[in-house]
């Protein structure tokens, strides 16, 4: 909260991180991100471009719900359709996270507007995640998480908390060599035993969780990935797994998409 209250309160921060998501997505039409002038822009005063013609996310959610054909009359008028909107916003944020490793980590319904044409843009560039190689082991668990393949996603799970010992195996490894050889079963065999718990701890989380996102007679709130998540990373805890800050940070923009995408079109689904 501290690092990212600071490196608010800095708008030459800002300004560049707004040049980094603009260059990143010169390639992607269909995201717009408003261009910052890093040069006129200040530790106080930031100036960017001044954007026309835009929906800024939470007004038109928050029209959603006084005005039922207010779908229609944005198809009709400015070739926006929620539901393509829904599904795109959600595959930008991924495509941001694991191809160019730089994303928006905000990405609430203030900071995300609409544009004719299905275009989707972003404001805001405080609060921004860079990632390195955990991207890979994320998009592993992700892939599992879509094919219900519990049982991959725990070991993958597991996997980031044995990384954070990795140099003190290798030493172990180096300079205990009979030692090493002598444990490296039993270190298997409780592994096993680990991610079979995990797997099973999953399970009582995430198949309820599966069954409501493909049924829209539940509630936004009860199909929504927040709460899932949420104790998904708990448990992880539980089992000693800490993830990487980046890879929490962006758990929580993808829930904040979830929840957004879900206000655009109430049967949309995160795991398709």
């Amino acid at each position: 909260f501290i690092i990212w209250s600071r490196r608010e309160l800095d708008f030459r921060y800002e300004a560049r991180n707004g040049a980094a998501l603009y260059q990143h997505s010169a390639r992607h039409p269909d995201t717009v991100i408003p261009k910052v002038y890093v040069e006129l822009s200040t530790e106080k005063v930031l100036i960017a471009e001044y954007m026309r013609g835009i929906a800024r996310l939470d007004n038109v959610i928050f029209k959603l719900d006084k005005n039922p054909n207010l779908r229609q009359d944005l198809w009709r008028d400015h070739r926006i359709n929620l539901t393509d909107m829904a599904y795109y916003f959600m595959k930008d944020g991924m495509r941001q996270y694991f191809i160019d490793g730089f994303f928006h980590a905000d990405p609430h319904p203030a900071n995300v507007f609409l544009l004719p044409d299905n275009r989707l843009g972003y404001f805001d560039f405080g609060i921004m995640g860079e990632v390195g190689r955990e991207r890979i082991d994320l998009l592993k668990i992700m892939w599992g998480l879509s094919r219900g393949d519990l049982a991959y996603v725990s070991k993958i799970f597991l996997a980031f908390s044995k990384r954070a010992f990795s140099a003190d195996i290798e030493l172990f490894r180096r300079y205990k060599k009979l030692d090493h050889a002598r444990y490296t079963k039993v270190i298997e065999k409780i592994e096993e035993i680990i991610t079979d718990n995990f797997r099973s701890e999953l399970e009582v989380i995430l198949a309820p969780w599966y069954e409501r996102s493909a049924d829209n007679q539940y509630s936004t709130f009860e199909r929504s990935a927040s709460v899932v998540f949420s104790k998904m990373l708990l448990k992880a805890e539980e089992y000693s797994v800490y993830l990487p800050r980046d890879v929490t940070i962006f758990f929580r923009s993808l829930v904040i998409a979830d929840m957004v995408a879900l206000k655009l079109d109430p049967e949309f689904e995160m795991v398709q």
